[in-house]
């Protein structure tokens, strides 16, 4: 019997459909490696299959751009120089206003034999008792000297560094909460394709020992999970129920409403209703 709100498909890229009842082999029926590819390209299993993959390859690739942002500023705070910057603007404003350290400041410090400057937005309160800042206050922070010395704005009169290659940073964050997100999406991505791997397992099931049925059309349409095929929605002849299921049919079918169509499915209760055609 076959459940209505189930999504049955099947590969839509065969034939039309065989006007008889197609030979398939004797229950249980061996799952050789044309009919796994089948199971795993009907359109519900790839839409899932091809969503895992998609999380997953922006979950690795977020996570190898975090990992590299992180292991920079690690050895920036490790490695990099100690030098005292002078605090020349506090929030784009020169004059002798208390600021909050968290601004946005213009630091000027030496580097390469020369004074440079650059915005920097403190990661870490540089006095310990006070959470405002002047300009002409000094801060201690870590520069990448070969860094500055490359950056482009280095050999200007009046160019801001780039301000990655500042900190005054003690410790770098911890490398778990910097992949965080990517750790979330691989996780997300494994739920999907677990997702994906228990419908194939449920549809693999249905192909060794379903029952091959006649079903009869009742309409077709455009699906957005399979644009290539036809939708077709059909109830089951020998469904006490005739309750209606849904599956794919080729793009190039003929088939039409109240056609017969034959259909693999569950040989007990609910589940997923192959298209016979695409096994046969």
């Amino acid at each position: 019997m076959a459940d209505s709100e189930e999504d049955y498909s099947a590969s839509h890229d065969e034939a039309d459909l065989p006007e008889g009842e197609p030979a398939l082999p004797h229950v249980p029926r061996p799952v050789t490696s044309r009919v796994s590819m089948a199971l795993w390209t009907e359109p519900r299993v790839r839409v899932l299959v091809v969503g895992a993959v998609l999380v997953l390859l922006i979950g690795l690739g977020l996570g190898v751009q975090s990992y590299a942002l992180w292991a920079r500023e690690r050895d920036l705070i490790t490695s990099g120089t100690l030098v005292t910057a002078t605090v020349i603007e506090a929030n784009g404003s020169k004059l002798q206003q208390r600021q909050r350290w968290q601004s946005d400041l213009l630091l000027e410090f030496d580097a390469g034999g020369k004074k440079v400057r650059s915005l920097v937005g403190l990661a870490v309160q540089p006095k310990k008792d006070d959470l405002f800042i002047l300009p002409g206050d000094a801060v201690s922070v870590r520069i990448d000297g070969p860094g500055i010395t490359a950056d482009p704005a280095f050999a200007q009169p009046n160019g801001l560094i780039n301000p990655k290659y500042v900190t005054n940073k003690v410790e770098p964050d911890p490398l778990l909460h910097e992949l965080f997100v990517p750790l979330i999406m691989v996780v997300i991505a494994m739920a999907v394709g677990a997702v994906a791997f228990l419908a194939v397992a449920r549809r693999r099931a249905v192909w060794k020992t379903g029952t091959l049925q006649p079903a009869v059309l009742l309409g077709m349409g455009q699906s957005a999970i399979a644009p290539l095929a036809r939708a077709a929605r059909c109830y089951l002849v020998e469904s006490r129920d005739k309750s209606s299921t849904t599956v794919y049919l080729p793009a190039r079918s003929v088939h039409k409403e109240g056609d017969v169509i034959w259909v693999v499915a569950p040989a007990r209760g609910r589940g997923p209703v192959l298209l016979a055609a695409t096994y046969a």
